[in-house]
């Protein structure tokens, strides 16, 4: 899938503390601010953060004394919110930032440090999903940077390339689609037709396109980003494997069924290759693909598909098997009832293996055990809550992992059985949503998560 990693720009550059002539009754201040933003500077260096703050803190309280109308007091509150946004610690950096860039653009203007804390605003709201937010704040960083240091600077092309991003989040795919143009153009410039980057600006000209219902063109920047990547890691990398899928979704939409027909095989051949024809790592695209060739009409290439998933399925685990010998074995209501609370129990035990695993992020153990639960979720009797949740989980662990159309196929698993589940508890089914709706966000599909909040909202 298209990748964005928040820029950390050199944060050094923020600190202009260059002194001017100074009131002989402000001089102390001024040089206990210039030596403690000094050792600031000197700890970020060093990556010592917690020095940093300490200096950086220590500056702002001696730029305090010399009065919030001086232009040091604005570097040092959005010095330390830079500081703070550096470690991820968003919700200390936000209030330093957005002070500090207030002062900044009142006491100096629309200069390169002016840009980089609204940059760093920006990417805070942008990551929050609150991209009516985040817009404004990269558009002026964007500005100021392309005046400032010119069009082909790497933190102006980080502007321009978050500010794109947030404009596609935000639905707004019209305006999206000229900015990530001028990104395309610049990379390719600066860093050649073949380079991973270019690839990126490729996949979200592809998917904005592909949102304005223009399937030819998002075809074509889809097809040209694989063959960067496969040129660069090789043609069977794992990699590939979201640009295939997007592929076929783009050419079934367009009605060319042997083209999507070819992305699939293409994807389900390198999963295959790189896990094996029994994995389950091919569970989603089998899914889908069988999904695909019903909607041809070719109910008997679909059943070949459906049998392959049915066979690699947690449900049919050798642990599944067991279970469902022993549920054939038994005889009556009172040993099917036994069975099923030994089920019950294990799902239990399964789903909270899963969930201190997930806490400990070890995502891939969090994965293993839900699948699991989901396998005897599916033994239980009037348990399609529990089967719902399972999905659900599984989903998490997958996005967690980076497997994006995995955790796609069991959200939309988790939400289409919840919904018919008799024993879903409102609160539960809420949970799925919203976890379903952040999914989308985090995807760029602003306007599918706005319907799983409808939908949440909905719920009494």
């Amino acid at each position: 899938m298209p990748y964005r990693s928040f820029v950390r720009l050199f944060l050094p550059a923020m600190f202009l503390g260059i002194l001017t002539a100074q009131p002989t009754w402000a001089q102390s201040a001024a040089e206990l601010w210039q030596q403690e933003t000094d050792a600031a500077i000197a700890a970020f260096g060093k990556d010592d953060y917690a020095a940093a703050e300490s200096h950086m803190k220590k500056a702002l309280k001696q730029a305090e004394a010399l009065g919030q109308n001086d232009s040091r007091y604005a570097m040092s509150l959005g010095d330390l919110g830079a500081i703070y946004y550096w470690q991820e610690r968003h919700d200390e950096a936000e209030p330093y930032l957005k002070r500090g860039l207030a002062l900044r653009e009142e006491l100096l203007g629309p200069e390169p440090a002016t840009a980089t804390s609204a940059h760093f605003l920006g990417q805070i709201y942008y990551a929050r999903g609150n991209y009516s937010a985040a817009i404004p704040l990269l558009a002026r960083a964007l500005q100021i940077r392309e005046k400032a240091l010119g069009p082909d600077d790497e933190s102006t092309l980080a502007s321009l390339d978050f500010l794109a991003g947030a404009r596609h989040n935000a639905g707004e795919y019209s305006v999206a689609i000229p900015l990530f143009q001028r990104l395309l153009a610049a990379r390719i410039r600066l860093l050649g037709a073949d380079d991973i980057n270019v690839a990126s600006a490729h996949e979200w000209l592809g998917i904005s396109y592909e949102q304005t219902g223009n399937t030819g063109k998002a075809a074509k920047h889809l097809k040209r980003a694989i063959e960067i990547k496969a040129k660069l890691s090789g043609p069977d990398d794992p990699g590939l494997v979201w640009g295939y899928a997007e592929l076929a979704g783009v050419y079934q939409a367009a009605g060319k069924s042997r083209k999507a027909e070819k992305a699939f095989k293409r994807e389900l051949a390198i999963l295959e290759k790189a896990h094996g024809k029994e994995s389950t790592e091919l569970l989603d695209t089998l899914y889908r693909m069988a999904e695909f060739y019903r909607t041809q009409g070719r109910e008997k290439d679909a059943a070949a598909l459906q049998q392959r998933y049915d066979a690699i399925s947690p449900a049919t685990s050798p642990e599944g098997d067991l279970l469902t010998g022993f549920a054939n074995a038994l005889e009556g209501m009172a040993g099917a009832s036994r069975l099923n609370g030994m089920l019950e129990e294990g799902w239990n035990e399964a789903t909270q293996e899963g969930n201190e695993a997930y806490a400990s992020k070890d995502y891939e153990k969090a994965r293993e055990r839900y699948a699991k639960a989901l396998g005897m979720s599916r033994t239980l009797v009037f348990a399609d809550a529990k089967v719902a949740i399972s999905h659900n989980n599984l989903a998490t662990a997958y996005w967690a992992l980076e497997r994006i159309s995995e955790a796609d196929t069991s959200f939309l698993q988790a939400v289409d059985l919840g919904q018919d589940a008799a024993d879903m508890s409102p609160a539960d089914m809420k949970i799925i949503l919203g976890n379903y709706a952040a999914f989308l966000r985090d995807q760029e599909r602003v306007k599918e998560a706005e319907s799983m909040d409808k939908r949440a909202a909905a719920i009494p």
